[in-house]
């Protein structure tokens, strides 16, 4: 019983963040469903019968209102009135970069936080939005300068993707506190060394380990090394990112769960020959660093929550759940920032291909009983058809590309990409040593990567690699994903009733 509170607890924290989100409920009716919720509670008190039962639907409602009452605050956050005044205008301020800069094949990618300051106490202030803009490749910036910025200020815009379908980027920049954009400004270096101490150091970091890369394995195996390492998928091309979406694996060059599970491995190895507390602390900072280096994206941030719990867990000796973990990392991720359930599909795709992971694959498994365990083959299969059916209905609405091949695709290439990771880090740490030393250990990850490559380039060119299909409603997928809960609750009720689990 107390593992359905806990579920309760957070689905429900889940469902009012999604129904604020649809529907703008507001603090008032929030507030209004706390009260019901109580007087709820109070009379299940008073009444003594089916306590458990008023309880749980108390608990239910008290969830949903918390969840709609965080939305609410996160709308009621105030604009920054400098820049709303000069939309569509030319406009002139300082601000500093607050994110690594994002290259492109034409064009790099900087978001801002305007500065301003106090002509009389001098003193520096920062706005609430954050502006994103576009510049030429021949300018050189990093996270924490100051720059000075002139151009024409503008909202971010919708656009229609490659596929046909409009992409909803103004919901995904304001999930980062984007509101405003900018092209091609004039811009010019103000000064260095601002922002966070400890990120700029670990971005600093993470750009010479790029450029050792790069000294170290040839192109385009170093950009692939940087993707499957770092997530840096926009250094591979249009043309490479597209090829790999075509054959189902692009999962493996935007850090997906299975390549941050491997580097959290690692750190978790690095930092077992010290005492309990001291790995455990080692341990969590490795997970955390590697977290900001590569952008702290969705699905790296899940997955690092997920290992941290696993660490926390063992610490004190208690039993690893990992459906418990992946709902407690999806609920701190969304109390953390609530526009990310409904506004960040690397969010959604990883939270679902996890939970695919767990609900479907031991399915399949069984019924995968006359392939081989030898690869660990069976599990790789029963893995990629749990997320691909499962992740189907969200992979249409989003892109309607459906690769036909990602079965085989998967199985040839998942088993090497441990070794190609791990070859690629060895061969990025000797090439700070000299390009030489480097490319000893960059000769055996380039075998790796370029195995790796040709798959994609052979599979890719196949006329039936993959196929599009028509746009389907929102509401559908909805639908699709709600009843898929229900049975899922229902199952799992009745099969803790068969073995009178009463839950941990």
């Amino acid at each position: 019983m107390r593992q359905i509170f806990v579920y309760v607890l957070l689905g429900g924290f889940l469902m009012g963040v999604g129904v604020n989100t649809f529907l703008q409920v507001g603090v008032f009716k929030a507030l209004c469903v706390f009260v019901v919720c109580f007087c709820f509670l109070l009379g299940a008190f008073c009444v003594r019968k089916k306590l458990a039962t008023f309880f749980l639907v108390a608990l239910a409602m008290f969830s949903v209102s918390a969840g709609i009452l965080r939305y609410s605050f996160t709308l009621a956050s105030p604009p920054d009135d400098f820049l709303e005044t000069h939309v569509e205008k030319d406009v002139e301020f300082s601000a500093l970069v607050v994110e690594q800069p994002d290259v492109r094949e034409t064009s790099m990618r900087l978001t801002l936080l305007p500065r301003y300051s106090d002509l009389e106490t001098r003193d520096i202030s920062y706005g609430s939005h954050r502006i994103i803009v576009s510049v030429g490749l021949d300018f050189v910036f990093s996270y924490g300068d100051v720059v000075s910025v002139s151009g024409v200020l503008a909202r971010t815009e919708n656009f229609e993707t490659d596929t046909g379908r409009e992409f909803d980027y103004v919901s995904y920049l304001a999930k980062d506190n984007i509101f405003y954009q900018m092209n091609q400004p004039k811009i010019a270096l103000v000064a260095q060394g601002e922002g966070n101490f400890f990120k700029r150091h670990l971005l600093r970091f993470k750009k010479v380990f790029v450029e050792s890369l790069r000294s170290s394995i040839p192109e385009p195996q170093s950009s692939l090394a940087s993707g499957i390492l770092l997530g840096e998928k926009h250094s591979l091309g249009k043309e490479l990112t597209l090829a790999f979406r075509q054959t189902g694996l692009v999962h493996i060059i935007v850090l997906s769960g299975y390549n941050v599970t491997i580097v959290a491995d690692c750190i978790v190895k690095i930092f077992s020959f010290l005492p309990k507390m001291g790995g455990l602390i080692g341990a969590v900072f490795g997970i955390v660093a590697f977290a900001v280096i590569t952008g702290a994206g969705a699905t790296v941030v899940r997955a690092s929550v997920m290992a941290c719990i696993v660490l926390v867990g063992r610490f004190f000796g208690k039993e690893y759940d990992i459906m418990r973990a992946l709902s407690l990392a999806a609920t701190l991720m969304v109390f953390h920032n609530p526009r990310i359930l409904l506004s960040d599909p690397s969010f959604q795709l990883s939270c679902l291909a996890t939970f695919s992971l767990v609900a479907l694959s031991p399915y399949f498994e069984k019924r995968l009983w006359f392939l081989t365990e030898k690869f660990q083959i069976r599990a790789c299969v029963a893995s990629t058809l749990a997320t691909q059916i499962f992740l189907l209905p969200l992979l249409v609405y989003m892109t309607g590309m459906i690769s036909v091949i990602s079965l085989v695709t998967n199985l040839l290439i998942l088993l090497v990409v441990p070794v190609a990771m791990g070859m690629s880090f060895l061969a990025g740490i000797a090439g700070f040593f000299g390009s030489f030393v480097g490319s000893i250990f960059g000769y055996f990850a380039y075998l790796f990567l370029e195995y790796m490559l040709l798959v994609v380039e052979i599979f890719s060119k196949l006329p039936f690699a993959y196929f599009m299909l028509p746009q389907i409603s929102s509401w559908l997928v909805l639908a699709f994903y709600a009843i898929f809960a229900v049975v899922y609750v229902k199952k799992k009720i009745k099969i803790n009733e068969k073995t009178g689990f009463a839950g941990g």
